[in-house]
């Protein structure tokens, strides 16, 4: 259970230098940064986590709980709630991941929101793999030209998407749920058995999203 507050980057935890943190059964409650990650900053690292609970953690930049750079995260049946980013219109309610491997399993993402982009996850260079998640009312806020409700998206990101739901997100501009630009990659179905597709949704369910 923590409470901080940093005047650079990671309120809690700054990870770095090829290093490796596990967590489990864990609160990270009300932390702030005044840069990057409100709750962990890691850079080169890799973060494991389960049954952990991010909530109220905000950044003035990108990533409101978690900043995340050329780093491996795999998180499972964990919370992240009423995170944000509300100062700078950076990226990333929740966790902002650039040039990084993501990995969700039973993970929900409720009320965070972004002045930015991505009002849960924004990421750029990402390697995103989603399984049996909710998103709920997750926001972009702020602006007429914000994208992702939920998640965004860009810059050769891999998606994969199975068994998740997305329920009453909102983006300022387009993609109420996902907003997805990966240079081609594109978002597609498993109706091609076979093909090698670099991004696959199955079985999800997308309700009540909207985009202004």
């Amino acid at each position: 259970n923590t409470t901080a507050t940093a005047s650079i980057d990671g309120g809690v935890f700054h990870i770095a230098a090829a290093s490796v943190i596990t967590l489990k059964d864990s609160l990270f409650d009300t932390n702030s940064t005044t840069r990057y990650g409100g709750a962990v900053y890691m850079i080169n690292s890799t973060l494991n986590a389960d049954n952990t609970t991010f909530k109220n953690n905000s950044a003035a930049n990108f990533g409101g709980a978690i900043y995340m750079k050329t780093s491996t995260a795999t998180m499972t049946n964990s919370l992240f709630k009423e995170n944000r980013n509300a100062v700078n219109a950076d990226n990333g309610g929740a966790i902002y991941a650039l040039t990084s491997t993501l990995s969700l399993t039973n993970t929900d993402f409720e009320d965070n929101l972004t002045t930015g982009h991505g009002g849960a996850i924004a990421g750029s260079a990402l390697d995103l793999t989603i399984d049996d998640c909710d998103f709920l009312r997750n926001k972009c806020v702020d602006s007429t030209t914000y994208d992702g409700g939920a998640i965004h998206l860009l810059a050769a990101s891999k998606l994969r998407l199975s068994d998740s739901s997305f329920i009453d997100n909102e983006a300022t501009d387009s993609g109420g749920a996902i907003y997805f630009d990966g240079n081609g990659n594109g978002l597609s179905s498993t109706l091609f058995p076979g093909v090698d597709l670099d991004s696959i949704i199955s079985r999800c369910t997308f309700s009540g999203n909207k985009a202004n």
